[in-house]
């Protein structure tokens, strides 16, 4: 079975964008059984560290011929990867770039196709939750610049993402359940019943068993709730950010090494006690949301090591986040419902307040977790 949705986002001049999800890899075929044909000279980009077995699949699910082959270090998602896809394209003028691993391909591939030749077309197999459900929605590409998380992007949405399922085996539990936060996020800020859907599941279900057709759709579901997002205007948009403020300051911090989820995870404790030390949302929904990541093996607390002065000042550095006088945050008001959604989707704190607001929250997270 293929779970499937479409969607035409308003700047795409008339296209179409088709998101497919299975872990069937022959009902996957079926779909492209000469639908790519008219590409004759495909370059596909593939993370190196993914198993070599995983290029044959991709070729098969495609139904073409590949020739061209740039196996990539996703380590690091900077301007030195964009140049050696950028001459790769440049030797072997491919008329399509397909692009195979997680949230740093996708971006470094997606951006490397919309500056070449002003626009080639691509497809997308992503290979984490995180990159099927959050990264390859919406068209975003970019990368790293003068320490500064996705700074330098465009907008270019891939033909097809094409989630195969048994891609997830080369994650190790750690990655995989990072994943969740994020579908965690899109649960608490959009849709109250898809969080309750999501809790009864995480509680009784076999997370690891992506054959599960209830799983399957949780992962729809939740990438269906970003795209829908995504088309919004921006000041809406910004929403997204939720659990972000804190979540990337933390990627940033040099002593730690964390994943994008569990910042997220971290983020989202954080900023929701915000929300509940603000008043704005209830302890009881936060706790909810707190149990949830916990049952999922994700971080919640601040690291202890972590200094809050040098946190607030990488707090500056995402720019959508922070204004002359205010740090932002989006933050929910209850499940399904953003803060200050009819206006900015923002909530300020004022910079001033920050640190000792950050230094008080780490003790309440603490003593409520």
């Amino acid at each position: 079975m293929v779970h499937s949705f479409d969607y035409k986002p308003s700047d795409s001049f008339g296209n179409t964008y088709h998101f497919l999800l299975s872990s069937d890899k022959n009902a996957l075929q079926k779909q492209f059984k000469d639908t790519l044909s008219k590409y004759k000279n495909p370059l596909l980009v593939v993370d190196s560290k993914l198993p070599k077995s995983y290029t044959e699949i991709v070729k098969e699910i495609c139904s073409l011929k590949i020739l061209n082959i740039l196996y990539l270090d996703p380590s690091k998602k900077d301007l030195e990867r964009i140049k050696k896809i950028w001459t790769e394209m440049v030797s072997s003028v491919p008329d399509i770039l397909i692009s195979m691993g997680g949230g740093t391909i996708g971006d470094l591939t997606g951006f490397a196709a919309a500056t070449y030749q002003r626009g080639t077309p691509r497809i997308y197999f992503p290979t984490t939750i995180l990159s099927m459900i959050d990264a390859s929605i919406g068209g975003k590409t970019g990368f790293d610049f003068v320490d500064v998380k996705n700074v330098i992007g465009t907008v270019h949405y891939p033909l097809y993402v094409i989630n195969y399922l048994p891609f997830l085996n080369s994650l190790s539990k750690k990655e995989y359940r990072s994943g969740f936060a994020e579908i965690i996020k899109a649960a608490v800020l959009y849709d109250k019943k898809f969080f309750e859907e999501l809790e009864s599941y995480i509680k009784k279900g076999d997370i690891f068993d992506f054959d599960n057709q209830r799983l399957q759709e949780i992962f729809l579901t939740s990438s269906k709730l970003k795209a829908k997002i995504c088309e919004v205007e921006n000041n809406k948009k910004i929403s997204l950010l939720y659990g972000h403020a804190v979540g990337h300051a933390l990627e940033k911090v040099s002593t730690l090494r964390i994943r994008h989820g569990e910042g997220v995870a971290i983020g989202m404790t954080v900023e929701g006690a915000i929300a509940c030390r603000l008043g704005v949302w209830s302890e009881d929904e936060w706790k909810r949301q707190t149990n949830l990541i916990r049952l999922l093996k994700l971080p919640c607390l601040l690291p202890e090591k972590v200094d809050i002065k040098s946190l607030a000042h990488k707090m500056t550095y995402y720019k959508k986040l922070i204004s002359k006088e205010s740090y932002l945050f989006s933050i929910p008001k209850g499940f399904g419902v953003i803060n200050n959604f009819d206006t900015s989707c923002m909530t300020e704190i004022r910079r001033e307040e920050m640190i000792s607001t950050l230094t008080n929250i780490k003790s309440w997270v603490k003593e409520n977790v």
